[in-house]
This record gives structure tokens, sequence and C-alpha cells, in this order.
């Protein structure tokens, strides 16, 4: 295990042998919807990301001798068990999408431990967040080349009903093979889940839209452009939008534009590529 990560009590330990013959080697990180291991493939050490649906807020780990379990909290027994066919559903109609390039899809599902694990695959590069701190924003044409097939490979997903639900510089990884990757659709929604079934979401400021802060909030691909917009905007000026009523209202679109442009004078685009981007976004919509 990575020395650097501490193994919290309620992670799976390394050397955790799961069915398929997938071993744990270590955690790569903790959301509120599960945990994510680095794990090998026995015989070949192959590496994957393995992610646990563990929703903490409802759930918790009980170990007997030799075994793990992800059990229920007895009030939240039935959240629990419709939210994890949810979590197979969508691993499911993930599984349709491994010939996408720049959505890590899902290559095997198991189910163990009174839950399922994703198996996907493990990209090795810095997230969108951890380049601009190390580096610096990004120009609209270095933007444009990196985000746009991202965008298309989305339009796939949302073709399928399916949305990410949590796009955010910290779910967009720049891989060495120097082309963006959409990680962690673990916090994904299904568009045709009814306003009554409950939605658990996990907000980040900034990044989450309006509909997400209300209960009875309408979801759909719009959910997901607003998260991509919100991390466009992130990754032009290296600043996390303020979630204010303000950068919601059709008149003041203008005025967010001239704020992107003036923080990141590089971010102006040619219009040639101005218009393919917002083609893009709206076939997105």
């Amino acid at each position: 295990m990575n020395d650097h990560i501490p193994q919290s009590y309620h992670t799976l330990p390394p050397g955790t042998v799961l069915p398929h013959n997938y071993i744990i080697e270590r955690v790569l990180g903790e959301g509120g919807f599960g945990i994510t291991y680095c794990c090998k493939l026995r015989h070949t050490d192959e590496h994957f990301a393995l992610k646990e649906y563990f929703p903490n807020h409802i759930a918790y780990r009980r170990i007997e001798q030799e075994s793990s379990t992800v059990v229920p909290f007895p009030e939240h027994q039935e959240l629990f068990e419709r939210e994890r066919r949810r979590f197979l559903t969508e691993a499911s109609i993930l599984q349709e999408f491994q010939q996408l390039e720049h959505i890590v899809g899902v290559k095997d599902i198991i189910e163990a431990n009174g839950t399922f694990y994703l198996v996907m695959e493990l990209i090795d590069g810095l997230t969108l967040k951890q380049y601009i701190k190390e580096n610096e924003p990004l120009s609209f044409d270095e933007l444009f080349q990196l985000i746009a097939p991202v965008l298309r490979d989305l339009i796939q997903v949302h073709k399928k009903g399916l949305l990410h639900g949590d796009i955010s510089p910290d779910n967009l990884i720049l891989g060495t093979d120097n082309q963006f990757h959409l990680i962690d659709f673990g916090s994904a929604n299904l568009e045709s889940m009814t306003e009554q079934e409950s939605k658990t979401v996990i907000l980040k400021h900034g990044f989450a839209p309006p509909e997400q802060y209300f209960p009875n909030g309408k979801l759909g691909p719009w959910t997901d452009v607003y998260g991509m917009c919100a991390t466009i905007y992130y990754a032009l000026t290296g600043m996390t939008p303020q979630y204010i009523s303000f950068f919601i209202r059709p008149k003041n679109v203008s005025i967010i534009q001239k704020r992107i442009y003036t923080s990141n004078p590089n971010s102006l685009p040619p219009a040639a590529n101005r218009r393919l981007f917002e083609e893009d976004i709206q076939c997105a919509a």
C-alpha cells in the first residue's frame, strides 16, 4: 500500500481478494458514494481502478473474522437497496461505452460483501485541478483541443439516458496520452428517474447546478452541461465559479464571458473555434 495514504477503518485492506481474481492494492480516493481502489488482476499484474458502492452516510462496514460486509443502517435499509440497484443499472449501461476513448467506462461488475464493485480503466495522469495548480490556466485553443472529444463522448452517454452528475476539475484527468478522460461515474444519475425517487447527490459548490440544491430539482443533460461549463471556466481562469444567482441569469452571460477573457487574455477564442465549441455544448444539452 502507498504509505502516504492512510488506511481508514472502513476501507478494504491491501491484499483483499475479490471474485474474478482482483486483488486490492491501495486506496485511491473516497467520497460520499463509495471508495475507489487501485487493484490488480491476479496472474497478469494488470492494474485497474475499482469503485466500491459504499454510501457511508447510510451504511457501515461490518467486519467479522475474515469477512467484510457493507450493511445499511436499519432506518436506511430501503434507500440503500434502491440506490444499490440503481448503481448496478448504471454500471450495466456504462459497460456499453468501452469504445469511447474519453469516458472511463466499466470493464467488469463484481457482487460481493453485500455490495457491488465496478472495475474500470486506471488512467495515469493529473486531474485538471492538479494540472492548473501546478501550471497555469489553459488558453482557449489548448482547452478546445482537449475538451471537444470529451463533449462528443458525453453526448453518446446522454443519448442512453445516463448522466454523470458530478463533472468538475477533480473528475477530468489529463492522461499521459495528453488527452482528457472523464472519470467517476459513481455519482451518476439515470435521467429517467422520477422526481419522487430519492436523489442522493454530493455537491461541489461552484460546479453543482441549481437543480441539485433542491430535493425536487429536475435533472437532465443540462445538469452535466452546467458542470462542464463551470469546469471550463475554471480551466480558463484558474478560479472556482461562485454559486450565486447572478451567474444563472441569461442577461449576464456576456459579463461572465468578459470576466473569463479578462482573467486570462489567452482564453479569447478564434471565431471558428468558438462556433464549433458552442455547437458541442448545445448538442450535449
